[in-house]
């Protein structure tokens, strides 16, 4: 997600891959690993999800860590704001697909 719409995911993706971002954290994990990327149509995704885009967010990063224990290493922030939402939703994040 960007907060600026001149900040395309584009040049965000390829600042996280060349170090400009300052991320420590990807730029020591892309000296051992080659580093992927994928990104998520939020279109694709409103016949299944009700809530707004930052709350999509929240609930990837949310069951990430619920999955590995640790937050991605591109993305170390969440919304609190989604915990306050009951959500009615049958989708489950295949995290599999992203190996």
């Amino acid at each position: 997600m960007s907060e600026k719409k001149t900040n395309s995911i584009g040049s965000r993706l390829i600042g996280h891959y060349d170090g400009k971002s300052k991320n420590a954290g990807l730029s020591n994990y892309r000296k051992t690993e080659p580093l992927f990327f994928t990104y998520i149509n939020f279109e694709m995704l409103r016949s299944v999800w009700g809530y707004k885009i930052e709350d999509l967010e929240s609930y990837f990063l949310l069951d990430f860590v619920d999955k590995y224990g640790v937050y991605p290493i591109c993305n170390n922030k969440t919304s609190a704001e989604i915990l306050k939402n009951e959500l009615i939703t049958s989708f489950r994040i295949n995290w599999e697909y992203f190996k």
